[in-house]
């Protein structure tokens, strides 16, 4: 500071400190704590987002796997309805035999195969016992020959409900000589079997059985099993003429040709004593 007076000079210039003290807001350690204070904050915020973030894809995780379960048991249940439907139209609901559209659906695979042996069993007389002990007594007849046939057959073997008492028996790998020797064994186990219906008492039941195989011939290969059924149609329809509880089987001969074949059959002993056809018995 400097003073005069009178338009004199100068004074010598004197000095004065002065002190100005910050208000607490302006302190420096103040700000560098409240600094510190706002990072924490600001982390504490990020680290409650992000767990926040974790608990909800944890949520949603959990969700999405407790979904996926029930989709997964729903689809399951979906199977096995879907299961139980397709073997319900594949089977007999009575004898729990295939039916012939597990044949339908098989065929594909059993031309493949080398050869198959075609059994047809048919229960003699079975009209009599519908009509002298009705139905119900009928079908336990039709279950436990069906039953018998299971347990005498292989696993690979197929067999089927083919008609009201017809049932059917594929044979891979077996020809019709082969299968001479199981047929005479089913037809043995239903003449000695004892059904459990008390009505039936001590009833013997008999079946005639006519057998054939398929291809009739390798040239024949494409041809389905239509050719070969028949053939053991007319085997067993023989047996029964000539007074059923038997098995025969009918086969292309020595002079069988595929036109002569695959032409309508208007005379099986005709075409026998041609050599078209031949008979084979068992033994």
């Amino acid at each position: 500071m400097q003073a005069r007076v009178d338009q004199g000079t100068w004074s010598a210039p004197a000095t004065l400190e002065i002190v100005i003290p910050a208000h607490w807001y302006e302190w420096r350690w103040l700000q560098v704590l409240a600094g510190l204070l706002l990072a924490a904050l600001l982390l504490l915020a990020a680290r409650w987002r992000w767990r926040r973030q974790k608990l909800q894809q944890q949520r949603l995780e959990a969700l999405i796997a407790q979904r996926t379960e029930e989709l997964h048991r729903v689809n399951q249940r979906l199977r096995q309805a879907n299961d139980a439907l397709t073997a319900e139209s594949l089977s007999d609901p009575l004898t729990g035999l295939g039916n012939r559209r597990l044949l339908a659906q098989n065929w594909h695979e059993l031309r493949c195969l080398p050869q198959l042996a075609v059994i047809l069993i048919d229960l003699d007389h079975f009209k009599r016992i519908n009509d002298r002990y009705g139905h119900g007594v009928g079908d336990v007849v039709l279950r436990e020959v069906a039953t018998l046939i299971q347990r005498l057959k292989e696993p690979q073997d197929m067999a089927l409900r083919w008609g009201g008492e017809e049932f059917l028996l594929l044979l891979p790998g077996l020809d019709a000589g082969r299968a001479l020797a199981l047929g005479e064994r089913i037809r043995l186990a239903v003449r000695a079997h004892r059904f459990n219906d008390p009505s039936l008492g001590d009833v013997q039941v008999t079946c005639s059985l006519g057998i054939s195989h398929w291809p009739l011939l390798p040239t024949l290969r494409e041809r389905d099993l239509g050719g070969s059924i028949e053939l053991a149609d007319f085997a067993m329809y023989r047996v029964k003429s000539r007074g059923r509880d038997a098995t025969a089987a009918l086969v292309p001969g020595a002079q069988a040709t595929p036109m002569l074949l695959t032409a309508p059959a208007t005379d099986i002993e005709r075409l026998v004593h041609a050599g078209v056809l031949r008979w084979l018995a068992p033994g």
